[in-house]
């Protein structure tokens, strides 16, 4: 029964990842004037706020003197997707 309960969470997260994605991404690449170049920096963009935010929030929880500061820039952090899908992961992975 506990597969089932990770799936549907799973099956949520990636589901609200999409619906938030899709805005994004197009609201970013209003700021390009080239395809191309609007592809490849959203595409970065998403990267290093997927993973390198989600990463340095995730050490800056564990450090005891930064803790406090992680769960004030959280809230700064969820407006991208890329975190809010590497934090959800995170967090079913941990729970």
């Amino acid at each position: 029964f506990q597969v089932f309960k990770n799936f549907i969470a799973l099956s949520v997260l990636f589901l609200s990842y999409g619906l938030a994605i899709i805005p994004f991404t197009y609201l970013t690449s209003f700021a390009f004037e080239s395809h191309s170049t609007a592809q490849n920096v959203v595409l970065l963009i998403n990267f290093i706020t997927g993973l390198v935010l989600t990463i340095a929030s995730f050490v800056m929880s564990v450090i005891e003197s930064t803790y406090k500061i992680n769960q004030v820039l959280a809230y700064v952090y969820r407006i991208f997707p890329g975190f809010c899908l590497g934090n959800g992961l995170l967090s079913l992975t941990i729970n």
